[in-house]
């Protein structure tokens, strides 16, 4: 099995029962998914990076025409703490820096790990 084969097949065995979606942050130019098998097993694929042109580059390579179950999104900060690290950047300070705890504590606070 090559890369590709390895990482799509733990994301298809660590989905629950039935999911009807799948988000992939980071996804790039898409190179370690398949996402043809991966379309098989949810009927929606969100595909988030920085870059909507790698995204777009990336499906060329793997179809030939457009996927209905694949959306894109570009988003420069899913995290929400991008702008705490530049005030903190900008203006080195304690509250600045409690800022950045308080919005990363928070994140791991609506997290679910798979």
């Amino acid at each position: 099995r090559n890369h590709r084969e390895i990482i799509s097949g733990l994301i298809k065995s660590s989905a629950p029962p039935f999911a009807q979606s799948l988000c992939v942050l980071g996804a790039g130019f898409c190179r370690d998914l398949d996402l043809r098998e991966l379309e098989k097993e949810f009927p929606k694929i969100i595909l988030v990076d920085r870059s909507r042109d790698d995204i777009v580059d990336g499906l060329k390579f793997q179809f030939d025409g457009s996927s209905t179950a694949i959306e894109m999104n570009s988003v420069s900060d899913i995290t929400g703490i991008h702008d705490a690290l530049l005030a903190y950047q900008a203006q080195p300070s304690e509250s600045a820096l409690e800022e950045i705890f308080e919005t990363a504590l928070h994140l791991l606070s609506r997290s679910v790990l798979l």
